[in-house]
């Protein structure tokens, strides 16, 4: 409901890295909006993917979410969801990397897995 957001707040870098179709949702929706000159609407969004997938969960999520009056807490909002994926994409490779180690000894680690596994003790300490 506040698409002008996309041109002040940057996505996150690991956005791309996501496999889900809400991921490479948002992703368009960033790219679209930034290259637009203008002020992007929310029924231009609507508008502009109407009659495919990505329109129909676009329409979901806007009737869906009643959206905030003031612009500072949709800010917020938009904020914390994006670092929210960002930790939720760290949690899944963390969990993929301690997956890949799982069984296998100590000394069968490369010298860059040990360091993984160290730089993962240190902040967990912190």
């Amino acid at each position: 409901h506040h698409p002008e957001l996309a041109k002040e707040i940057d996505p996150p870098k690991s956005l791309a890295e996501i496999e889900t179709t809400e991921a490479r949702l948002l992703l368009k929706l960033f790219l679209y909006i930034r290259a637009q000159e203008s002020r992007v609407l929310t029924h231009a969004l609507l508008g502009r993917w109407h009659g495919t997938e990505e329109g129909a969960t676009l329409n979901h999520c806007a009737n869906r979410h009643e959206p905030p009056k003031q612009d500072s807490i949709a800010r917020k909002e938009l904020v914390d969801i994006l670092v929210k994926i960002e930790e939720r994409l760290a949690e899944q490779k963390l969990n993929q990397f301690l997956a890949k180690l799982h069984g296998r000894p100590l000394s069968e680690l490369n010298e860059e897995e040990r360091k993984q596994l160290k730089a993962i003790g240190t902040n967990k300490k912190k």
